[in-house]
């Protein structure tokens, strides 16, 4: 990616449906998933509606959206109430390397300290070595 291409982070709106099934069945394609069967009415009625069930970010390359991070609320007693689930974190390939992951991950933890969250989790595919790297390098274990 060249200096001056416009990137950024924001919050998904429902006109991303179509893009937020893109990404997933592009990330379940990298861990050997089958394809999503939500569709971009589901995304919208899930995501989007009066009382949500997740939140999305969106990362954009030149107004197209090129990566995205998917988590929900949760409560867990043991880790202290409130916090939230990062259920998918991704970025097309020639975005990786490049610092937009981590950003996209700062991204994820603002919101979960303006909503009130103490905490945030995430998993990752057993196999998939290099999203080990990338969560060990922000000093997960």
């Amino acid at each position: 990616m060249s200096a001056g291409v416009p990137l950024r982070i924001r919050q998904a709106r429902p006109t991303d449906a179509e893009a937020l099934v893109r990404m997933i069945d592009e990330l379940n394609a990298i861990e050997r998933e089958p394809p999503t069967t939500l569709t971009p009415s589901d995304i919208r009625r899930y995501g989007f509606d009066g009382n949500p069930w997740f939140t999305a970010f969106i990362v954009e390359l030149e107004e197209r959206p090129a990566g995205c991070a998917i988590l929900a609320r949760s409560f867990h007693p043991q880790r202290g109430g409130p916090g939230f689930h990062l259920i998918d974190l991704y970025l097309e390939a020639d975005l990786r390397r490049r610092g937009l992951g981590r950003a996209l991950m700062a991204a994820v933890a603002q919101h979960c300290r303006d909503g009130g969250g103490r905490w945030l989790t995430w998993h990752v595919w057993v196999k998939n070595e290099p999203a080990y790297g990338f969560y060990e390098s922000l000093g997960a274990k």
